[in-house]
């Protein structure tokens, strides 16, 4: 018989011959397991699954053993015996060693920037070629050499093509990428009055996460809060007539930074609106009286 290597959950066969004198008519065969405290076992006293072992040969030279679905246990020496009319017995000189391997996934490298080379590599632990297919989140993947987009980030696994139910553990592949979708709100709104409080929201979409550090406030081009107060947010509690102008939020992360779309704060003075509103007083009085006077 010959050493085996085999994959979790295919089937293996472990060829065998045998011989024996002329004359002789073979009475009985029988497969054992070597065990390391009971030592050689009947394969019929081994709990398995219905058809786990097999016996494919024959009573005159071929005594291979098929087994299904292989598992970890099955990874032992194994040895035939054969029985003929004479009553002698005779057991194979050397066992036949069964090793249990499993599909290994690997992503080279783990951890990517955008636009990055990757590379998916499948390892079956036997010598002889295993065909594979390769799966992301449960769809199939194309390519297993590509350049990382943000999208591509996700856990993969290898499979035997055709046995897809044989497959490796998954493995994350981690894509980074530089902020996006950065975005300013202003509350309550980009128009207040003087002396009322203005508070800038920042938010972003990024890989790694924008730190609290790594937003920062920009007003007319020019930095006026690293780190925009607490986290995303900055409050500023009194607004003053010269603080009107073109606000805008960046965000930085490892990769690189982004800035988002200028907002307009418009801060009006009180007096300012009041003497407008006196205005179209007046103007709302004259009006009347106009008509009025007008026979």
């Amino acid at each position: 018989s010959t050493d085996q290597c085999a994959l979790k959950g295919t089937s293996v066969l472990i060829k065998c011959e045998y011989d024996y004198p002329s004359g002789l008519v073979v009475t009985g065969v029988a497969w054992y397991q070597r065990q390391r405290i009971s030592g050689l076992v009947h394969l019929s006293k081994i709990r398995s699954a219905p058809d786990h072992f097999r016996y494919v040969g024959n009573k005159w030279s071929n005594c291979s053993l098929r087994i299904n679905d292989v598992q970890s246990s099955d990874a032992r020496e194994y040895y035939f015996q054969f029985k003929t009319t004479l009553n002698n017995k005779w057991l194979s000189q050397r066992p036949a060693l069964l090793t249990v391997t499993e599909l290994t996934a690997f992503v080279e490298p783990s951890t990517v920037t955008e636009g990055d080379c990757v590379n998916l590599a499948c390892v079956s632990g036997c010598p002889s070629h295993v065909d594979v297919v390769w799966f992301k989140d449960g769809q199939p993947v194309a390519n297993p050499i590509f350049q990382a987009r943000r999208e591509d980030a996700g856990r993969y696994y290898c499979a035997v093509q055709g046995q897809e139910m044989i497959r490796s553990a998954s493995v994350a592949l981690n894509v980074q990428y530089a902020p996006r979708k950065v975005s300013l709100s202003v509350s309550p709104s980009s128009e207040v009055l003087k002396g009322s409080a203005v508070t800038f929201t920042c938010s972003s979409d990024a890989n790694p996460t924008v730190t609290h550090n790594g937003y920062s406030l920009h007003k007319d081009g020019h930095l006026i809060s690293s780190g925009v107060g607490s986290g995303q947010v900055l409050s500023l509690p009194s607004m003053e007539v010269n603080h009107t102008g073109l606000y805008l939020c960046q965000a930085r992360n490892t990769v690189g930074e982004t800035n988002s779309t200028e907002v307009l704060l418009t801060i009006s003075s009180v007096l300012f609106l009041a003497g407008v509103g006196v205005f179209l007083f007046i103007a709302l009085v004259l009006t009347v009286f106009f008509f009025w006077l007008v026979p």
